[in-house]
């Protein structure tokens, strides 16, 4: 199955590099076109399609917008989008998309008109109206990369396939009595993380959908699907925070440090993963050992530092942590809130901080928890207070050029 999946990703990577010939060809849709509709996010996705149909995300706006970005679907009658336009301030049109409806198969191209670069394929291949495979592969910054006006066709491609600067999933279903039981895939995020996974479905006895969890090779489950609740989302995303911290702490009381914590690192992945599986720590004798050596990073490109796997601790995640997650997750994904994530992470440290790991855990007199992507440029003095770190002791460890 893995030489399937790597047989199915380089083909998807090669028809992405056959549509830059393919810009123009939304024209040939226009003649389609029954119907024009509105909405401020992307409203469709073809992993959706299902028994032949395919539903907005949302409703559709009542009317055009006015003074903002939004997005427009052209229809055809039979309320299918043909086309779609991702239309900027002023009217401004920046990206183009059609889709190529048949029985057997379904294909969506979009494309930055500034750079000419095909940004989004997605492909849906089908059996009696059954999804049998999702491909998608989605550009970074969507193709609106300055860099690509200096370059030609094929340095694109080269730069594009060289650097992994694209998302990328594959997906394969099974079914029993018309139903998805499970299915197998791959998912590749810019180069940095690429995985082989494995869905199971879940339904009640009515045979409605309740449940998709996910099983990987190398990381603990996780719920990628479960029924929506009628949480706010800021209570969600508070409950959420609460409960992450606990099980944080759970997890550091497990193992065995050689002096109080001076700080705890939890890493996330902006727009991929914000499941705090990786920690990094730092103790107070590492700490001190280290400006002994006159090394003194902490809090970024660390000079001494321990790596906490917190599924190695075997403390298990309690249910209601995992569907609370899963929902989060959710609410994220569909109105793309990357950020909200990572506010959620902060006010997990933000806890931790105020409660001194709950006395659970020795910790230093100037103890800090902080959440925070290694692979961004990110400012650590922000991620430090907006982690609930003293504003005081963080000017503090600027001065001393410890970040």
């Amino acid at each position: 199955m893995k030489e399937s999946l790597q047989i199915a990703k380089q083909q998807l990577i090669e028809r992405w590099i056959t549509a830059f010939d393919e810009i123009d060809e939304y024209k040939k849709y226009e003649q389609e076109v029954s119907s024009v509709k509105y909405s401020r996010e992307v409203n469709y996705n073809l992993d959706d399609l299902k028994n032949g149909k395919l539903n907005p995300k949302k409703r559709f706006l009542k009317t055009k917008p006015g003074n903002t970005t939004y997005y427009e679907y052209r229809l055809n009658k039979k309320g299918l989008p043909v086309i779609s336009l991702s239309v900027e301030l002023n009217e401004h049109v920046g990206w183009v998309g059609f889709y190529k409806w048949s029985n057997d198969f379904v294909e969506y191209i979009e494309f930055c008109l500034f750079t000419k670069v095909p940004s989004c394929i997605q492909r849906v291949f089908l059996k009696n109206n059954n999804k049998l495979i999702y491909q998608s592969l989605d550009l970074y910054t969507r193709s609106h990369y300055l860099v690509f006006l200096e370059l030609s066709k094929n340095e694109i491609i080269e730069h594009v396939v060289n650097n992994h600067s694209f998302t990328l999933n594959i997906n394969k279903y099974k079914y029993r009595n018309n139903a998805i039981t499970k299915s197998c895939g791959i998912h590749n995020f810019l180069g940095q993380a690429e995985y082989n996974f494995e869905d199971i479905y879940f339904y009640d006895k009515r045979k409605v959908l309740q449940k998709i969890k996910r099983f990987y090779e190398n990381w603990p489950p996780q719920i990628q699907y479960i029924k929506p609740s009628l949480k706010t989302f800021k209570k969600l995303s508070y409950e959420l925070s609460q409960l992450l911290a606990k099980y944080i702490i759970e997890a550091l009381s497990k193992f065995q440090l050689d002096s109080p914590l001076f700080n705890v690192q939890i890493e996330f992945h902006y727009c991929d993963n914000y499941w705090p599986e990786y920690l990094r720590v730092i103790t107070e004798q590492s700490k001190i050992k280290a400006l002994n050596g006159n090394e003194g990073s902490f809090f970024i490109n660390h000079t001494v530092f321990e790596w906490i796997r917190i599924s190695e601790s075997k403390i298990e995640v309690n249910e209601e942590t995992e569907n609370m997650f899963a929902q989060f997750i959710q609410r994220i994904t569909d109105k793309e809130n990357w950020e909200a994530g990572r506010k959620m992470l902060r006010q997990v440290a933000r806890i931790m901080n105020e409660n001194k790991l709950s006395l659970k855990v020795p910790v230093s007199k100037e103890f800090v928890a902080f959440a925070i992507d290694p692979t961004l440029i990110e400012d650590v003095e922000e991620c430090l207070i907006k982690s609930g770190a003293d504003k005081q002791k963080v000017k503090e460890w600027k001065k001393l050029k410890w970040f």
